[in-house]
């Protein structure tokens, strides 16, 4: 092992086998596919959109299904085309569209000093050279991004090598007889760890990961409301100051328009395509044929994602004094093994551990103190930091006077009473509601007694009008009560 004043400058790539899945769903659109049936295929009864769906998906040659609001579901091929329908019919694909990225690299990949060996470059790290990663640098477009991740900039050369026992970058002229190879970079997919290679060149080196990240992915979909979400219903006054009818093909459309319009808070579409538009001041009247909904509405798609991060750092040195109170030296193999020791022994706090295999034990009192005998220090265990991200649930916000289980029904879904304590304090019902769209809150209060948290929509969600704008937060709520017609409701559905 050589010593610290011989330790060359190096980077450290963290690298972690982390793979993100992506799983897009299309909002269900508002409208139908004709022809309604493809051939040999009839009208079925289903309990949700997803179940059609999943009707489509296990008939062959199916491309898209209609679902109509009695539960009738329709399955069309490749050749049907999209209609509006002012029936409440919602139409999607046969599948969702899944992308799987994996990211490169997994090693911790270093850069070592002029004439060094991979053993001794990781080992100056705490870590140990692995024959399991020496294919991430088998390519020329994988060295190009390596040896610019690692700060040496552009190679004069990217050339192929497998007589150097690991991939490397020339740093002297004389790597080569006449100097034309200074600053090449050499990809191998093979490598040794305990080559010392030339001495006039440095080895990218493949060390163990010290850090290692498990994650899986939360995705935030932002997108117009199915049609379940728009209530049947207009608003009055008809149009904003300003804005007058304006010809569309769907609801989303008209939502479209009004999510780019200045202060439009609603729309309201009919079903010969007319869409108008209205400020937050406008007021909710019924209507049989009409629907209105919000600017945007935006659905959260929370999974249960957990962050577990493990960090273990060694640092060359030692600490004294070099044995605590009843323990003395012992052989072990590696560093690992030396800190396991000290995991094991009661008020160990510290590890040292030398070239020859020699591990040491120190209490917490121990301080630390450079070496020049290869010797590398430790704490007696790795630092686990676990996060869970929030939220869990799929908080969906809901139309006027709506049960959170027509709400989470019309996502294919069911309303899930494990995750009402999620919106439980003001800062979880402050980040919600500018998820939902909604921007501030008039105010964030606490209430036990609409059956979910909600947001109030109306001047009559209270005697005297002034709760207009209010978001109420509470720790528990019910899947089946309306509430109060003024109001809606933030419903977790089950993702």
């Amino acid at each position: 092992m050589q010593s610290a004043s011989r330790v060359q400058k190096h980077v450290a790539v963290s690298g972690v086998n982390v793979t993100t899945t992506t799983t897009p769903c299309p909002l269900n659109v508002e409208g139908q596919r004709v022809p309604t049936n493809m051939d040999g295929q009839h009208r079925s009864t289903e309990h949700s959109v997803t179940d059609c769906q999943q009707r489509c998906e296990t008939t062959t040659n199916c491309a898209y299904f209609s679902f109509w609001p009695d539960g009738g579901c329709h399955l069309q091929d490749a050749s049907a085309q999209f209609q509006s329908s002012g029936n409440g019919a919602v139409t999607g694909p046969a599948q969702c569209t899944t992308t799987t990225t994996t990211v490169w690299p997994q090693a911790n990949w270093v850069l070592g000093g002029l004439g060094k060996t991979c053993n001794e470059v990781c080992y100056d790290l705490g870590s140990s050279c692995s024959h399991d990663y020496w294919g991430e640098l088998d390519t020329a477009d994988r060295m190009a991004s390596m040896q610019t991740i690692v700060g040496r900039g552009a190679c004069n050369n990217i050339v192929a090598d497998t007589n150097t026992g690991a991939p490397w970058v020339c740093d002297s002229m004389f790597c080569c007889g006449d100097g034309s190879c200074r600053g090449n970079c050499m990809y191998t997919g093979t490598g040794s760890c305990s080559s010392s290679g030339h001495s006039h060149f440095k080895k990218f080196c493949p060390c163990a990961p010290t850090t290692t990240t498990t994650a899986s992915t939360t995705t935030t979909t932002t997108a117009t409301c199915p049609s379940a979400d728009y209530a049947f219903g207009k608003r009055m006054p008809e149009d904003m100051v300003g804005q007058g009818r304006s010809q569309e093909n769907s609801a989303q459309d008209c939502q479209q328009r009004c999510r780019s319009t200045t202060d439009c808070a609603y729309f309201s579409f009919w079903p010969d395509g007319g869409c108008h538009l209205q400020d937050a001041s406008a007021e909710y009247h019924t209507s049989e044929t009409v629907v209105t909904g919000p600017a945007q509405c935006i659905v959260t798609s929370g999974t249960t994602t957990t962050t577990t991060t493990t960090t273990c750092t060694y640092a060359e040195g030692q600490r004294m004094p070099e044995d605590m109170d009843g323990q003395d030296r012992s052989q072990e193999n590696s560093a690992e093994d030396c800190q396991q020791r000290c995991a094991t022994t009661t008020n160990c706090a510290y590890f040292s551990f030398w070239p020859d295999g020699g591990c040491h034990l120190q209490d917490a009192s121990a301080q630390l103190q450079s070496s020049g005998n290869g010797a590398v220090t430790g704490p007696a265990q790795c630092t686990t930091t676990t996060t869970t991200v929030w939220p869990q649930a799929d908080w969906v916000l809901g139309g006027l006077g709506q049960t959170c289980i027509s709400v989470c029904s019309a996502q294919g879904k069911t309303c899930s009473d494990d995750y009402w304590g999620e919106l439980d304090t003001a800062d979880r019902m402050a980040s919600m509601q500018t998820i939902v769209g909604r921007g501030e809150c008039n105010n964030i209060v606490a209430d036990t007694n609409a059956g979910a948290p909600w947001i109030c929509d109306s001047m009559f969600c209270c005697g005297d009008g002034s709760c207009r704008g209010n978001c109420m937060y509470t720790g528990t709520g019910s899947c089946s009560s309306n509430g109060h017609s003024h109001f809606k409701k933030l419903c977790p559905c089950a993702p």
